[in-house]
């Protein structure tokens, strides 16, 4: 559904592991995904060598669940298919939508067999301050929905006056931000909001 590695960092294993099937995505989450699943490769070899290194794993020779080279080949899986591109596999047919949250973060209706079938992971909110609006679905059979969120509201605040409140108060007490903003969107919204400040 979208190029975090909650969502497309397990791609590298099953190639490793055999899998040669199609993974279609929106062509920016494959983008994405060849930055993020490399640089995870590389980081999980880079773990490896130093828990063996410094004799920290229950493993005698710890290895990556995947290395840059299985997350680099595993690209050639990648079919993009655009937003609302009907795509048809046999008897399913399908489409992508745009749910917001990341750059190419999609949900995926499926018809087949009469009935429509809505998936998808990370959704976006509706008043984003950096992503348009998630697309509104179709009517459906059924919906299956990643709920991180989903047993409460978020909180309805102006998040730019919110940062500028608290930049401010920091800087008047002669002190300094430090933001761990590491996550691909959420470092991208958080330099938004700083320009525009």
């Amino acid at each position: 559904t979208h190029a975090h590695l909650d969502h497309s960092g397990y791609i590298p294993v099953l190639y490793k592991q055999g899998f040669r099937g199609a993974v279609y995505t929106h062509h920016a989450t494959r983008e994405l995904s060849e930055i993020l699943l490399a640089d995870s490769g590389h980081l999980q070899e880079e773990e490896a060598h130093y828990l063996g290194r410094h004799k920290l794993s229950k493993h005698e020779t710890p290895e990556p669940l995947y290395d840059q080279d299985d997350a680099e080949a595993c690209m050639e899986l990648f079919q993009p298919v655009d937003f609302y591109e009907e795509v048809q596999l046999g008897d399913i047919r399908f489409h992508l939508r745009p749910v917001g949250h990341i750059l190419g973060a999609a949900c995926i209706i499926i018809e087949t067999e009469g009935k429509r079938i809505g998936f998808s992971g990370d959704v976006g909110r509706l008043n984003d301050i950096f992503m348009r609006p998630p697309a509104p679905l179709p009517a459906l059979d059924m919906l299956m929905l990643e709920s991180t969120y989903g047993d409460r509201r978020h909180d309805d605040v102006d998040s730019l006056s919110h940062l500028a409140d608290i930049v401010n108060e920091t800087v008047n007490k002669g002190g300094n931000i430090l933001i761990p903003a590491f996550a691909v969107g959420r470092a991208q919204v958080l330099q938004h909001m700083f320009t525009t400040l």
